[in-house]
């Protein structure tokens, strides 16, 4: 394989890591406290960078403390199985020291028996509902590890999302109990603000969360998309499960919706994630359609901070024509806002965003050249209204 640096592809690597830095200082990464992970030193962030996009560069010097310490920053973002998949096939040379590739190993090895356990235990339960009659869609990481990665043991999970339409609750309360889970407290029938509740199986195992909304109490979700989302549903059929999933146009909506709207900080395996979505829609016009639906989900910016960190993270690019989210309908900030402080925080926010969102319109780092941008930006903006 051939040994690629960052560098080669990327003219200016410090300029991507201050980049990222500035990017997650709003949309803060996983871990204590936030953003740990990018006080690593320049040249273990670069080689983080390169092993996540798989382009072998050569390792650095390190002492064997300091990737003891690199590798407890990885850990809550659960992408150690993915970066050990690819390492391992780099030269000697771009590998970590022999100690961590053992480890890096162990790490591989326990996740492919762990996938094969869950692989086993979803498709029990989704065996059981649909054989009662009910649609059900798995989410999030078991579905993606099996439609977008190479191994389903590179995507590993804590627990089992599983989804149904709210009229199938009690019929799929009932087959899960069957199956011997317990749910403690049934939230639906209480809480207006939950959108799952959690069975744990009586022996070992996953615990299942039953979905019956992708958008908890924010109303958010356009009338009727949940049914349509069932309706365009696709299969999975990997080694070891056969099941359904969200398109990936829907998958990606509600991972904008999960990973940014709802969470506080970000973990490296949802960026993954976002990338292999990324990926699957190949068309300029497949982005200007899923562009719109982010506007009638009222997540635009949510969906575009989502894209922002895949590709700076994996280098995945939109295809050319999608890439400039100008182009995109205006998000339609007020909807669902209550109060007018907030209308007035949002509105501000879409006339002068902060300075991490402006990456396209940048010429330099300089703070003088913030002022230039924005006035790049609605330049831009008044442009295309101008064309229509």
């Amino acid at each position: 394989m051939k040994t690629t640096r960052i560098s080669e592809t990327n003219p200016e690597p410090v300029s991507l890591l201050n980049t990222l830095k500035t990017f997650h200082h709003g949309i803060p990464l996983a871990g204590d406290p936030p953003n740990a992970l990018l006080s690593l030193p320049d040249d273990l962030l670069t080689y983080l960078i390169a092993a996540i996009r798989n382009a072998p560069q050569p390792a650095p010097d390190i002492l064997p403390d300091d990737w003891q310490s690199f590798l407890a920053l990885l850990r809550p973002h659960a992408i150690v199985p993915l970066l050990a998949f690819h390492v391992r096939t780099w030269p000697e040379e771009c590998q970590p020291p022999q100690e961590i590739m053992e480890y890096l190993n162990r790490v591989f090895l326990m996740a492919a028996a762990r996938s094969l356990l869950a692989g086993r235990q979803i498709q029990s339960v989704t065996d059981a509902l649909k054989d009662t009659g009910i649609p059900v869609i798995l989410l999030k990481g078991h579905a993606l590890a099996r439609t977008g990665y190479p191994d389903p043991a590179l995507r590993q999970s804590t627990d089992i999302d599983l989804l149904v339409q709210p009229h199938n609750l009690p019929a799929s309360e009932e087959v899960l109990e069957k199956l011997g889970y317990v749910c403690s407290a049934k939230t639906h029938n209480i809480s207006f603000e939950q959108h799952h509740d959690v069975y744990t199986p009586l022996g070992k195992g996953l615990h299942v969360e039953l979905h019956w909304v992708t958008d908890r109490a924010f109303d958010m979700v356009p009338d009727g998309w949940l049914d349509d989302a069932f309706l365009r549903r696709i299969p999975i059929r990997s080694s070891d499960l056969s099941c359904d999933t969200f398109s990936h146009p829907d998958h990606l909506l509600f991972l904008a919706f999960h990973h940014v709207f709802m969470h506080e900080s970000m973990r490296l395996d949802w960026v993954y994630d976002i990338s292999l979505l990324m990926r699957q829609l190949k068309k300029a016009d497949d982005w200007k359609e899923l562009g719109q639906r982010s506007v009638e989900h009222h997540i635009r910016i949510p969906l575009e901070l989502a894209l922002t960190s895949a590709g700076l993270w994996t280098g995945c690019e939109l295809p050319e024509g999608a890439g400039d989210f100008s182009t995109w309908s205006a998000p339609l900030l007020m909807q669902g806002r209550s109060g007018i402080r907030e209308k007035l925080r949002c509105g501000y926010r879409l006339i002068i965003p902060p300075p991490q969102l402006l990456r396209l319109y940048r010429k330099s780092s300089s703070r003088a050249d913030i002022p230039l941008a924005h006035l790049r930006r609605w330049f831009r903006f008044l442009k295309i209204q101008l064309k229509r």
